[in-house]
């Protein structure tokens, strides 16, 4: 074995490529089938030829340069039977437009003869080619036996496909693809045991503390670090988890973008950081956090401490923690971590363990004449766990000792590291891959950089359309199916690793490990060239297949070195910069161009003529229309429109993009009429009807069988009956996942009803379905199939099937069905969303089980009556994780089962977060359990005191809000002693609200406290035992005399307001205190005795109406006793004064002030020019002050305010 074995396998996987495609074209040509015939089996030869060069232990100079010459060859004539495969598109699509041309007879006969449409001026010109190509072959055959290279007898098919990967140990392949990240580590749980004490437990010496994981590449840092990170105590010890990636890209506004993101759920749009760290301070809330960086490179300690500050001004609790992962030791010492833990490779029999845990996924047992060999291969691994996984992935299928022997005899084991960084294990891993083409696929996922996430859809897009998943005569399977067990073998491998899965539990998004990715690139740098800083164009780029053009190189886009780049045949161009029209006119022969967010406002015309392209993305530009020029190309395959937010519609001869099977778009927009004749789509994009003539409708969608994932249909409104909506013949459609259906005209007439109704029952879909969303829909009740969650599997026989692959279930804006469906039985539904629906005044048995007496009929033909056949038997909604009821305004009751079969059956045993918002009449809600509940939201609720009464089995709770709930009192005083887990308690505006319990301070993971606007409660209790809370917050309960006793205890505190409680008893205040002035200081002298507070709001208490004249006007508060924090504090609220005329003078020595704000100063008239003294102020705040006249000067230097509200 060789490193130009790669070059051999990378010229056979082109051959591969068109050998598959000569098959096919060759049944379509016409004239010189005889030629093509002849070229077919000269390509058979040639792969023969290569399967010899490939036996040899290395080639000489000479031979190199002979594969090289193959490959080139290979795509040459991949070119011509792909110009074949377009007329023949062509000649279909256009030969009827002849005989439409509105000219004259004698400029039509003119238009046929000398246009491509014309079949003998094609023929000819194609003949010649096909012979200039057989000629290369000849001479490479001549070459080949000048260089001894012989043809050796192929041992199997030359077209046979390699997308099967084979029945041997299919079980086992099928339990690790779908479990790949549940397996267990081997031989880290003490390492792992140690990080979490010291994460958890461990002590820091100031705000922020460090924590370090040092090993070589490949040592498991990252898979250590995800265990500690998912790990339970972690999850309990921290708010707020963050993982970054890093890897040597160490960009501050990057790291602090990403960890908005992940916050927030959503993308950053802020760059500056200034910007980034308020939306993160305004996210943590004080919160303690723990924020992992992963594969850290840089050696600046500058940079560092710049993370740092921007950490530190963030906030957080000082129990707050960075866990850093890297290889480096200099990294160490450049961040001065508190504590460094260095990894170690794995002793000998967990090594052994892990490899039979990979190698023999069904039971771990190795055959004992593979033992002695196995132990070799893995002492040859030195413990590297990444090492072990990849080979004992290898061999999984492989149980012939000579393989084994093979691998562990290998003179890779001897070969230099490429870059220091390509281990041996990983090329042999590569080489032992079943074939070039999937070789290929690996070799592409290079285009993605390092740490980038992988669209595992998008990436089998690419494939295809690069051609490596051609298809076989005699296989039925698609391509997209091919590539899918392609992306399982890589995965099975180790090459590239599970990052997401979707809400069904499919895999969505993968990662490549970084040594991964550097084989990547060392296998495909003869044939990929990424252009990027520090990179050369003037390399030799005759053999460069595919392009990758970085953001920084728009100034290398003009040059001579790109254009003779372009005019290589070019497969793949992804660029990150606006290319010329000029330049993008010599990649006529290129498969795939992505020109995704580089700003495009036009898409150039250009692109119409790129005849070969089977995939272009499009996304995230600034597109208002696209030419009807993209309908001319034929080949494509996948169209990707995704942010495209200006785009309103689709060209109206879309209908000619008849290999079309992928339209990615991700809004509504105009589809023209047509899609009918789309047969081969796929992936479809959001669809709405309309009543306007030329455009798409519902019974097209009945020609496209193979539809498959996420379907969304809107503006069903102007849908008219059922026969309609059977036309789209949805149940005949296997390969849905997700249906949402739409109607969004919301004021329609009374026979909307009925229409509703009838056209909602034609979409019975198919019983594969796993998330059904139905939004706006205006009938009074559900059709039977929804009612039932039962639909028709045999026409003929009327026998009907149970939903029960169904996670998620959305009900929007169903305003006028009085009655829910029944899901209690569906036995894996994890999801269930009701909302807005304005008719539903009781949710009783209907919505556990069938019955006679709810409105839902026993299915006598249902497949499982009663309870479900795959259900389980013990429990009602046995799956369901989250439950929302949201905006149901008459909803008045939540009864529990009258009656279950048997009668002690469970309900809702795995439900961990339950809303209820917006059902101001719900006063009984008596469902039994909620065993495993963690998260509970009660807002705009009438009573929550019998739900509240079910605190004895809500050990697990950890977060419990509660806003404008009627009747709510009191909270029961036995709540205190059972949520021992409760680390959030949030009441608002619940006017009734007298008091707390006694014992609140008993609610020791308490981490958040916060009461806002509950008007009649008058006390506080003791909340010296909260040593856990972080953030406390009351404010505008104005009937409160006192404020919480035992504050000074709190010693975990970081965020404390109290403000806007007009009746705090000031003068006893006073008098016990021994202060002079406001009753404020009490507070303020129990807030100096806590090191951790950096946010502090004061004011507004002991002022109300009765009081308000007996203030002085001269009054000017004393916060001199904070003075003591001004290094420290960083948010400081100055609330309600109204006779105040001017700021404390002492706030201008508050230097280190991040946000200040100032709220009800009636009497101020200027903010004072002493304001730009502070100089690390961002925000400021002025609300409620009437007579605010001037604000400061323009003189008045503020450098880094980002805002002012006023």
């Amino acid at each position: 074995m060789s490193w130009e074995s790669f070059a051999v396998d990378a010229a056979k996987g082109a051959l591969n490529i068109v050998l598959a495609k000569a098959v096919e074209e060759i049944k379509l040509t016409w004239g010189i089938k005889d030629d093509l015939d002849k070229l077919k089996e000269r390509l058979t030869t040639l792969q023969a030829f290569l399967v010899d060069a490939g036996t040899r232990r290395s080639l000489n100079s000479l031979e190199k340069h002979w594969v090289g010459k193959v490959e080139k060859v290979a795509r040459h004539a991949d070119d011509l039977f792909d110009e074949f495969s377009f007329e023949n598109l062509r000649r279909k699509l256009e030969i009827k437009d002849r005989y439409y041309n509105k000219g004259s007879p004698l400029n039509a006969r003119y238009w046929f003869y000398f246009s491509l449409s014309n079949p003998l001026g094609f023929r000819w010109q194609m003949a010649h080619q096909v012979k200039d190509v057989t000629s290369m072959i000849d001479d490479l055959f001549r070459e080949a036996r000048d260089l001894g290279i012989r043809a050796t007898k192929l041992q199997v098919p030359a077209t046979g496909s390699d997308g099967n990967l084979g029945s041997v140990a299919a079980g086992e392949l099928h339990q690790y693809r779908e479990n790949p990240d549940t397996r267990q580590v081997v031989g880290r749980d003490g390492d792992e045991a140690y990080l979490v004490e010291q994460l958890c437990g461990g002590e820091s010496t100031g705000d922020l503390s460090f924590v370090a994981i040092v090993g070589i590449a490949g040592i498991g840092k990252t898979t250590l670090a995800r265990r500690v990170y998912e790990n339970e105590a972690m999850i309990e010890s921290f708010t707020e988890r963050i993982w970054i990636y890093v890897s040597d890209d160490f960009n501050i506004n990057r790291i602090l973008s990403q960890m908005v993101e992940v916050l927030a759920k959503s993308k950053s749009d802020l760059s500056s950081t200034e910007a980034l760290t308020k939306k993160l301070q305004d996210h943590m809330g004080g919160a303690k956090y723990l924020l992992v960086l992963d594969d850290a490179w840089n050696t600046v300690e500058e940079l560092w401490e710049s993370l740092k500050m921007c950490l530190h001004r963030i906030g957080g609790s000082s129990g707050s923690k960075v866990l850093v992962t890297t290889r480096s030791n200099a990294v160490v010492d450049s961040v001065k971590v508190r504590i460094t833990h260095h990894l170690e490779g794995l002793p000998h029999e967990d090594s052994w363990a892990l490899f039979k845990q990979t190698a023999f996924a069904n039971d771990g047992i190795c055959p004992s004449n593979l033992e002695e060999s196995g132990r070799k291969i893995v002492g040859k691994c030195n413990g590297v766990p990444l090492a072990i996984k990849t080979l004992g992935a290898t061999l999984r299928l492989k149980r012939n000792l000579q393989d084994w022997k093979s691998i562990e005899n290998s003179e890779l084991w001897k070969l230099p590291a490429y870059g220091d960084r390509i281990m041996p294990y990983l090329l042999l891993s590569f080489h032992h891959l079943s074939s070039p083409t999937l070789k290929q696929c690996f070799a592409s996922c290079f285009i993605y950089g390092k740490g980038a996430e992988i669209s595992k859809q998008e990436l089998i897009e690419m494939w295809m359309a690069q051609g490596l998943l051609f298809l076989v005569e005699g296989s039925n399977l698609k391509m997209e199916e091919i590539g899918e067990n392609y992306f399982n073998s890589l995965l099975n491998h180790s090459f590239l690793q599970l990052s997401q899965r979707n809400e069904f539990g499919d895999i969505r998004v993968c990662k490549m490990h970084d040594l991964v990715h550097d084989l990547a690139r060392f296998v495909c740098r003869r044939d990929w060239l990424i252009c990027e800083t520090g990179g050369s164009l003037d390399d030799e780029s005759s053999s460069i297949s595919h392009l990758v053009i970085r953001p920084n190189m728009i100034d290398q886009v003009s040059t001579p070195s790109m254009m003779k780049i372009m005019s290589n045949r070019l497969r793949t161009i992804q660029s990150f910069v606006h290319i010329p029209n000029d330049l993008l006119m010599q990649a006529r022969y290129v498969r795939v161009l992505n020109l995704a967010g580089i700003g495009l406002t036009n898409v150039p015309d250009v692109i119409g003529e790129l005849k070969h392209l089977r995939y272009l993305d499009l996304s995230f530009n600034p597109l208002k229309e696209l030419p009807e020029s993209i309908t001319t190309l034929y080949n494509l395959q996948t169209l990707r429109l995704l942010g495209c937010n200006q785009l309103d519609g689709l060209p109206t001869r879309l209908s000619k993009l008849v290999n079309l099977r992928h339209l990615h778009i991700d809004k509504f927009m105009k589809v023209p009429a047509g899609i009918e004749r789309l047969t081969c789509l796929q992936t479809l994009p959001c669809l709405e009807l309309s009543a306007s003539d030329g455009v798409w409708k519902l019974h097209e969608l009945g020609c496209l069988r193979d539809v498959w994932g996420w379907l969304e249909i809107g503006g069903l409104e102007h849908a008219k009956c059922k026969e309609e909506a059977q036309k789209a013949e949805i149940g005949a459609k296997p390969g849905i996942s997700a249906l949402h259906l739409a109607w969004f005209s919301l004021g329609r007439d009374e026979d909307s009803n009925i229409v509703d109704a009838e056209v909602l029952d034609g979409f019975q879909p198919h019983p594969n379905l796993q998330c059904l969303e139905v939004d706006g829909f205006h009938g009074d009740s559900f059709p039977a199939w929804l009612r039932r969650m039962t639909v028709v599997n045999n026409i003929e026989s009327g026998q009907r099937t149970s939903l029960d692959n169904l996670v998620v279930v959305r009900l929007v804006d169903c305003r006028r069905c009085r009655h829910l469906p029944t899901l209690g039985q569906l036995p894996v539904l994890k999801t269930l969303v009701i909302k807005g629906m304005k008719a539903v005044r009781q949710i009783g048995t209907e919505l556990y089980t069938q019955s006679e007496g709810n409105g839902v009929q026993p299915d006598s033909s249902s497949s499982s009556s009663g309870m479900t056949s795959t259900g389980n038997r013990n429990a009602l909604f046995p799956a369901l994780t989250t439950l929302e009821i949201k905006n149901c305004p008459n909803l008045a009751e939540w009864l529990q089962p009258e009656s279950t079969n048997p009668p002690d059956l469970e309900s809702f045993p795995c439900l961990e977060k339950l809303l209820i918002v917006g059902c101001p009449l719900l006063t009984i809600i008596t469902p039994i359990g909620f065993p495993s509940l963690r998260h509970l939201e009660l807002k705009q609720i009438k009573s929550a005191q019998r739900l509240l009464h079910e605190y004895g089995k809500w050990s697990k709770l950890t977060s419990l809000i509660l806003e404008d709930v009627k009747e709510l009192t009191h909270l029961p005083k036995e709540l205190c002693e059972q949520f021992t887990s409760l680390e959030t308690l949030d009441i608002r505006a619940c006017d009734n609200l007298a008091c707390l319990p006694e014992d609140l301070g008993k609610l020791t993971s308490l981490q958040k406290l916060e009461v806002y606007v509950c008007p009649l409660l008058k006390t506080f209790p003791e909340i010296g035992g909260l040593r856990s809370l972080i953030q406390l917050k009351i404010a505008y309960c104005v009937e409160l005399t006192e404020t919480p006793g035992g504050l000074d205890a709190c010693t975990s505190l970081e965020t404390l307001w109290i403000y806007g409680c007009g009746n705090l008893d000031l003068k006893r205040r006073v008098e016990e205190e021994r202060v002079s002035g406001s009753g404020e200081y009490r507070i303020a002298e129990s807030v100096l005795r806590l090191p951790r507070v950096r946010g502090y709001a004061v004011g507004g208490n002991g002022i109300n109406e009765e009081n308000e004249e007996e203030q002085p006007d001269h009054f000017v508060p004393d916060i001199s006793p904070l003075l003591t924090m001004k290094s420290s504090l960083r948010v400081l609220g100055l609330v309600g004064w109204p006779k105040l005329k001017s700021l404390p003078d002492q706030l201008r020595r508050f230097t280190a002030l991040e946000e200040l704000g100032i709220h009800g100063f009636d009497g101020l008239e200027e903010i004072p020019e002493w304001i730009g003294e502070l100089s690390s102020l961002c925000r400021l705040g002025i609300f409620h002050c009437r007579n605010l006249r001037h604000l400061p000067s323009s003189k008045t230097v503020m450098k880094k305010l980002e805002a002012i509200w006023i």
